[in-house]
């Protein structure tokens, strides 16, 4: 299976794009105890050559670790993504917190943030270097005003031009399923 790396920008372009199809490609030495999806990120950035320019970013959960976080804001770039729940560095807090319906448990790690929300049935472990704690008003599509964690407007509109060029990635799609 492959899995894409995509780098978008808000208005929705994609200036660079790779394709990760195993751990058989060359890895930067470097790189090789953090994974595969750490080095697919590093490069991506390093051809967009955008270290140190104080940029933000939206990381699909796929690539997003605690580790990338930290190290990406050393590098004078601040991310926000969801992640996975069995990424090491997670606070336990977060990752075991049994929350009710809209209730938010956010820890903090340094220079990262660590927050799970429920949302109905979803409940999704976010991290950012930028955001801050805390609650915010913000109004839907329908003008009906509700309070929301500033992490999670925040991931709203970092990720607008992640989902959107991650919806349009199915027309590139390199697979094609065969009949015996």
């Amino acid at each position: 299976m492959s899995r894409s790396g995509i780098f978008a920008t808000q208005n929705l372009l994609t200036p660079h794009l790779q394709v990760y199809k195993g751990a058989h490609q060359n890895r930067p030495a470097q790189n090789q105890e953090e994974g595969a999806s750490y080095a697919l990120v590093m490069r991506l950035l390093e051809a967009s050559k955008i270290f140190h320019h104080g940029h933000h970013l939206g990381i699909d959960n796929y690539f997003t670790s605690p580790k990338l976080a930290l190290d990406l804001y050393e590098a004078h770039i601040t991310c926000m993504g969801t992640v996975r729940k069995n990424r090491k560095g997670l606070p336990s807090s977060v990752k075991d917190a049994s929350l009710r319906n809209k209730e938010v448990c956010e820890r903090r790690k340094g220079n990262l943030l660590c927050a799970v929300y429920k949302d109905g049935s979803k409940q999704p472990i976010l991290i950012s270097t930028k955001a801050s704690a805390g609650f915010t008003k913000t109004t839907n599509s329908k003008g009906k005003q509700r309070r929301v964690p500033k992490i999670v407007q925040c991931y709203n509109k970092a990720m607008g031009g992640v989902d959107m060029s991650d919806a349009h990635l199915y027309k590139y799609l390199d697979e094609c399923q065969t009949m015996k």
